[in-house]
């Protein structure tokens, strides 16, 4: 058994330059103003958020507890009942923090 153990740590992930993974998703963020929406824009926004669906391609701003960011890609899940969510490829999103949605195209 100490051998099996001794070979997967031959197969660990090696990261050569501590932090540098962090300092990437740092970069991959896009910062965006603060908004605030109003009632039009509200129902606008309800209605294109019912409008997606799994494998639509969408651009979304959404606000992560500290600032608003701009995330684009494919839809991968998409719950309006129970956990009220959007993940969008591997990213899980809360639909109250979502404030702007642009539907692109669809595979």
């Amino acid at each position: 058994m100490p051998n099996k153990v001794q070979r997967a740590k031959l197969f660990l992930s090696f990261d050569a330059l501590k932090g540098f993974q962090e300092f990437l998703r740092q970069e991959e963020r896009i910062v965006v103003s603060c908004r605030s929406l109003s009632e039009d824009e509200y129902a606008q926004l309800e209605w294109k958020i019912h409008m997606v669906k799994p494998h639509d391609i969408i651009n979304i701003i959404y606000f992560d507890g500290e600032d608003y960011i701009k995330l684009g890609g494919m839809v991968a899940k998409i719950d309006l009942v129970s956990s009220k969510t959007i993940q969008i490829v591997d990213k899980i999103i809360k639909i109250k923090d979502i404030v702007d949605i642009e539907l692109s195209e669809t595979y």
